[in-house]
């Protein structure tokens, strides 16, 4: 006689959230209205054994667990009970497709963050090599980006960052330098016709006794003027 081949079945606990609607539609059911639910299944079929076991914890007694109201972004709430086996496959479809959109998203953002993070750095290495070429014309730069004009402009952020590259890409560095010197000689020029007579001695002096005159101005800028001797105009002695 051949033996009789055994049934396998396997006893699956589900636990799973309701929301009011739910506990709503329970209640009228003669079940209970609690938002934590909770039931055993007996599960026969191998087909369906293998779609809640690919879902399901087991530990280590080999208890089966299935959790149906995990968090996805948020914890998942069911609006109608689940009470039966075809519930039970339904509500893991959906979690399943839930769980893929979710990943597919989380990877979405990923890439996007990495294209973000290229950007950004190309930004950085973009504006230090400018700042580096442009030096002659800038006096200094922090928060704030200052020419030798005494134009400035923010550079603190990304964006900042941004409109500073097209900033120096389009800056005219001889127009600049050009009216920095017509500055300086008006200052020097203003200096020179003060009625003071004490400081008009001071500059005075400075000319005579000095091969340089050093002129501070605001933003860090110093302009050295060489003082031509008398000795060199009149072809020396």
């Amino acid at each position: 006689m051949s033996e009789e081949k055994k049934e396998n079945k396997i006893v699956v606990k589900v636990l799973y959230e309701l929301t009011e609607e739910g506990r709503k539609e329970n209640l009228l059911a003669g079940r209970s209205g609690n938002q934590s639910q909770s039931f055993e299944l007996v599960v026969t079929d191998s087909k369906d054994q293998k779609k809640i076991l690919n879902f399901a914890n087991v530990n280590q007694q080999g208890e089966i667990t299935v959790r149906l109201s995990p968090w996805i972004n948020a914890k998942i709430y069911h609006d109608s009970p689940i009470v039966s086996l075809s519930d039970v496959l339904g509500a893991i479809d959906r979690l399943n497709t839930m769980k893929e959109l979710d990943i597919q998203k989380l990877r979405q953002q990923q890439m996007e963050e990495e294209e973000c993070k290229k950007e950004r750095q190309e930004v950085i290495t973009n504006f230090e090599a400018l700042v580096e070429e442009k030096k002659t014309i800038i006096s200094s730069w922090g928060f704030d980006l200052y020419l030798i004009d005494g134009s400035s402009f923010p550079c603190n952020d990304h964006n900042n960052k941004k409109k500073a590259i097209e900033i120096l890409r389009n800056v005219d560095e001889r127009e600049i330098l050009r009216n920095v010197i017509e500055k300086q000689k008006e200052e020097i020029a203003a200096l020179e016709a003060r009625s003071d007579k004490t400081e008009e001695e001071i500059v005075t002096n400075l000319w005579k006794n000095e091969k340089t005159i050093t002129i501070e101005y605001p933003h860090d800028i110093v302009l050295s003027v060489k003082a031509e001797s008398e000795d060199d105009d009149e072809g020396g002695y």
